[in-house]
């Protein structure tokens, strides 16, 4: 099995040392635009992420593409396309097609928009996707290879063990209250 994050570069030992050697200057740079202290003492529990994208949810559609992404785009060169928010499906794509699966799991699908790209792209390949809200878009539930489900990454018991060659998601793992919880549940899936 594979979890897939935005980055597919590999980290060495030594970037990793310069990393944290530049750790507090990070820390004080991000600290003048935000309040870091009011960030870290936020409420942080299912209902809170669940009323931050429903009350985004207009926004999201009207500032981020329209098309029922909870996520910016990937430009290569810098400029704006409607396609750039379709990159993270395609590296996904990529480890579908070079690991020949045949069971992907997304999790935090949003509106669907990630899932459904790849299954009208990859008709052969069966997607699960859950999240806390059951909320896809409708235009997105007509395919037949995607079943979209009501739940928390933190808890994925009501999915079968070992049934998925690839688990992914795309900028929401950050409002994870546990990621080492949701790694281990994604391992057993």
């Amino acid at each position: 099995m594979m979890i897939l994050n935005q980055s597919t570069e590999t980290v060495n030992e030594q970037q990793v040392a310069e990393h944290n050697d530049n750790l507090e200057l990070y820390l004080s740079q991000v600290g003048k635009i935000f309040d870091i202290p009011h960030i870290i003492h936020e409420p942080h529990g299912k209902q809170h992420i669940i009323d931050y994208y429903v009350s985004g949810k207009f926004g999201f559609l009207l500032v981020f593409s329209g098309e029922g992404f909870y996520h910016y785009g990937i430009s290569y060169d810098g400029k704006h396309k409607r396609d750039n928010f379709n990159e993270q499906a395609r590296i996904v794509e990529k480890y579908i097609h070079g690991s020949d699966s045949k069971n992907v799991l997304e999790l935090a699908y949003g509106m669907g928009a990630n899932t459904a790209f790849l299954a009208r792209r990859n008709p052969r390949v069966m997607f699960d996707g859950i999240d806390l809200s059951l909320k896809p878009l409708k235009r997105f539930t007509k395919f037949s290879n995607v079943n979209f489900k009501r739940g928390d990454y933190h808890d994925l018991s009501a999915l079968e063990d070992d049934t998925y060659d690839i688990a992914f998601v795309v900028d929401a793992l950050c409002f994870s209250t546990d990621k080492l919880q949701v790694l281990r549940e994604v391992k057993k899936k």
